[in-house]
This record gives C-alpha cells, structure tokens and sequence, in this order.
C-alpha cells in the first residue's frame, strides 16, 4: 500500500471491529510511530461521521484520552476510506492484559478505573457521552490506561437509537437506559465503569454470550452480580460500586466523583467515611424477563456481533425495548432516575 497521505506507513492490523481495522503505523514526516484507524465498508461508511469522531477525540485534551493526530481520507482497494492517525500504544488493551494474566489486583483495578473515570469526567464536562466503556476500548500505557474509540460518542440528552433503529453501545456494557433506547446521560458511561471494575477483578464479563442476543438474555435472567470475595474489599469500595451499577441512573455517582475515589483506593488510602448500606440489586421483573426473551428468540435482529474490536457496536431491537420499558417504568427497580 502507497503511503497514506503520502507521509503514513501502514503497518500490520492490531485490532478489528466492525466498521474500521486499527494498523500500526509510522509517521515518515516527523518520524514517530502511530496507530492508523481506517474506516471500511461502502465508501468508508460507518456508524458515525468518522470526522465528528475526529473532532471529538481531539476536543478532549487529557492525559487519559489517546491523543488524535491527523484525519484525512484515500483509497484503499479501490474504495475511499477515511483514516484517523492516533497516539501508539505499544502495550495493548486492558482486555489483552486480562485475557493473558487473569484478574487485576484491587489496587491495579482501581487504578486502571480511576483513569477511564478522569478521562470519562473531562468528556461529561464538554457534553460527551462515550456510550462503549469497556476492556477493549481501554489502552495501557506507562503513564496509565487511556481511554479510545469516540466512535459511537454522542451529546449528552441524545437517544442511543440511530434512524434503523439500531441501539449503539455493547450490550454487555450498557446500561439498562441504553438497553431500552432512553437518553444518552453521563450516567450510562459510570454504569459501563462498574462492569468495568468488576471485569478487572475477575477478568470475565458479568453476562456472557457469543452474540449480542445471548448476553441480553443473559442479563435479563440474572441480576447484576456482586463483587468476588467482597468481604476482602473496603466496604466503602463495594458501596462505590454497588453505586455504580445502580439501575436508577441518578443514584449512581460521577465520573469525577469516581475517579477522586478509586485514586484513594488505589493508593491505599481510606475513603472518606459515608453510611454503607448494601442493596440487593434486583433484576427486571419476572415478567418483564420472560416477555423480553420471548421478543429477543423471536424477533431480535442483529448488525453486529458483540465480540467487537475496536469499531461500533450496534444492534435492533425495539420490541425488547419497548418490552422492558413498559414493565420497568413502574418497577421498584426501574432504571428511571
């Protein structure tokens, strides 16, 4: 392949997703090496503008948020492809570490947490919502994990339904709001932060699936799990967490407010004292679970498979949504705020 822009060199494929692959690149002008994001599909056509993502990335200047270097677009197999030229990073994805040497230390964890927090609270500040918290969308660097693919970022207040009907996110990371097609609040990305956190501590995501309608079946009949051996956490991390993975979006604590936590913890310091009162996380009603299912098994389409890489998740289903948002909204549980 030519040179992009006639200074990139592109390199072999670090990660895929489904609408763009992630190469390793060198910058042959100032003589650095990148990582290039080139978009596929027709034309280069994506979930999003891949420009907005561009311009999104490169608004959030923070140490936790991989720096954006260049956009530009060219052809590659005969089709244009819009490309994005990003910061390297060498030491791969939270997900990568996990897979090769199992759960993360509490103070590990946190401290990977506390980054994606920072990075998470510096974009509710402009009115990002990131909409796909997770493992693989988290790179390990020496100065701590950054937070990348601003793919299917959105303004704060917006629905995650796009004009197809398609819900963007990872179902085994989104919150019940996104599940049920409800505005994208800053709320949703610290719920995506506690899977997170448990994901550290096990190294296994707490609902499981080949596909993005096993995973929502598998929510659906088991409750939010607690953490491993959670009597060996500080009871005021537990409440953090348990916090996070409220189902009411405005009982769950900001980014900001999470991340000055999970720094305390870890460096090993105490939180400041709060009344900790553990609440049974409860999930939908039996009812709401059963008719979900049924809609899922007979009628869930889906776009994308949910093992992504480092592109958009999305997937259809409105008879589920609409499902469990008339059984929720009137549930003890609801995920209402």
């Amino acid at each position: 392949m030519p040179l992009l822009a006639g200074r990139y060199r592109v390199g072999a494929v670090v990660g895929r997703g489904g609408s763009a692959a992630v190469h390793r690149g060198f910058d042959c002008s100032l003589r650095r090496p990148v990582a290039i994001k080139i978009m596929h599909g027709p034309d280069g056509a994506g979930v999003s503008t891949p420009l907005a993502e561009a311009r999104t990335a490169a608004s959030l200047s923070h140490p936790n948020v991989a720096r954006i270097y260049d956009f530009g677009a060219a052809v590659v197999d005969g089709s244009k492809a819009p490309f994005l030229v990003m910061e390297y990073l060498p030491d791969g994805t939270l997900a990568d570490l996990l897979k090769r040497n199992g759960p993360l230390s509490l103070a590990e964890a946190a401290a990977v947490g506390a980054d994606v927090a920072a990075a998470l609270a510096s974009a509710h500040e402009r009115g990002i919502v990131h909409r796909d918290v997770k493992p693989k969308n988290v790179m390990l660097a020496r100065g701590g994990a950054k937070l990348v693919d601003f793919g299917v970022a959105t303004s704060s207040h917006e629905k995650p339904v796009d004009a197809d009907g398609r819900v963007w996110g990872t179902p085994a990371y989104s919150a019940p709001e996104q599940l049920m097609g409800e505005r994208s609040l800053p709320a949703a990305d610290v719920y995506a932060l506690g899977v997170l956190l448990h994901e550290c501590l096990t190294a296994t995501p707490p609902w499981q699936g080949c596909s993005p309608e096993q995973v929502l079946i598998d929510r659906h009949l088991r409750p939010v799990p607690t953490l491993p051996s959670p009597q060996d956490h500080p009871p005021e991390f537990v409440d953090l967490y348990e916090r996070c993975l409220s189902p009411r979006p405005g009982k769950r604590p900001s980014a900001a407010e999470a991340a000055q936590a999970l720094r305390r913890v870890a460096r090993g310091r105490p939180l400041p004292s709060r009344p900790v009162v553990h609440r049974a996380t409860k999930p939908l009603a039996l009812a709401a679970a059963c008719a979900a299912v049924a809609a899922l098994i007979a009628g869930l389409l889906v776009t994308q498979n949910v093992s992504d890489g480092p592109g958009e998740a999305g997937w259809r289903s409105p008879d589920v949504a609409a499902t469990v948002a008339d059984d929720a909204s009137s549930h003890p549980d609801s995920a209402q705020a």
